[in-house]
Parts: structure tokens; C-alpha cells; sequence
């Protein structure tokens, strides 16, 4: 079963997977359970990513992971203040056959545009920062926020990896 962050990730990520060129697919991926989103199929983002080149001359990839949930007491009443992290990675490839062109002519941009991948995956999350559904009727998110950024790719690389984290903050009532 997908955690509900992971499923609202994934979810609003449908917006920018419609917008890519169809030559140049973006795939979602539930993390947790090594599933395509779109059709079901497996796709393991574990391990390097260089043992993924042949997976993404097909598309290149945003998945999410359920991260962690914590809580603190708050006011007077069983309440908690809560948090719930997802993690969230985009790969994409630029050697032959790959996806990704920083030029934008035989791929997409990967960082660093207004146009390229990562920041149209920020934006996209951004757009629901407040109110995201918790998927319970004891919790609410009252927004969230995009931290830990870590691009882990170079110019020159082939490979192009980004990592960052989807923290929703909000309440329960116990």
C-alpha cells in the first residue's frame, strides 16, 4: 500500500508528466514499491544509477519514498504537530538514446531553466503548498516544503540525478 504524501507526490506529478514531449517521456515511480505508476511495471531505483542506463533510453524518471513521520504534543488537548517526509528523486540520461539535453533540442533541459525537468517537477509541488490532502480525517497538512536539495550530477556527466525531500507539516488529532 502507498503512504498517502507518496500518493499525493505522484499524484501531482501526473500535471508535468502531461506536458513532456511525447519523444521524451517522464515516468513516475512509487519508490517503496519498485512500481511504474503509470502502468504497474516494475522499476527498481535502488543501487547506482549507472545500472539504470538502459531503463532510462526509455524515459527519464521521478520517483517518491515514504521518508518518515514524526510528531511533538502540542496545546492542551492529545493533538500532535506532525510531519511527514517524502522523498523525492529525479533521473534522467543524456549519453545516446537518453532524454535529457541541455540545449532542449534532442531532450529535455535537466536543471537550471524555467523550462527544465527539476524545476518544473519544484513548481508543480510548490502549486499545492497549501492544504495537501492527508488522506485521514484525524490529520491535516496545512502546507508543505521542498528541503535537503541535492543535485547529484555534473555537466559532463551522462547520468543526471536530484534528490530532495517533501516535508508536509501539519496536525493530528488523537
Amino acid at each position: 500500500m502507498t503512504a498517502k504524501p507518496v500518493e499525493f507526490v505522484l499524484d501531482e506529478l501526473g500535471a508535468v508528466v502531461d506536458v513532456q514531449p511525447a519523444a521524451h517521456p517522464l515516468r513516475r515511480v512509487d519508490r517503496d514499491n519498485s512500481l511504474l505508476y503509470e502502468d504497474g511495471g516494475d522499476f527498481d531505483m535502488g543501487g547506482a544509477i549507472t545500472d539504470r542506463t538502459e531503463d532510462l533510453r526509455d524515459a527519464n524518471v521521478v520517483g517518491a519514498a515514504f521518508v518518515d513521520r514524526s510528531g511533538s504534543y502540542i496545546g492542551t488537548a492529545p493533538n500532535l504537530d506532525l510531519e511527514s517526509v517524502v522523498g523525492v528523486r529525479i533521473e534522467g540520461y543524456s549519453g545516446g538514446y537518453g532524454h535529457v539535453d541541455p540545449t532542449g533540442e534532442d531532450g529535455v533541459p535537466f536543471q537550471g531553466t524555467d523550462d527544465a525537468l527539476v524545476e518544473q517537477i519544484r513548481s508543480t509541488l510548490y502549486n499545492a503548498l497549501q492544504w495537501p490532502d492527508a488522506g485521514r480525517t484525524d490529520v491535516a497538512f496545512t502546507h508543505l516544503t521542498i528541503t535537503n536539495e541535492t543535485p547529484a550530477m555534473a555537466d559532463w556527466e551522462d547520468h543526471h540525478c536530484y534528490d530532495f525531500d517533501v516535508a508536509f507539516d501539519g496536525f493530528e488529532t488523537l
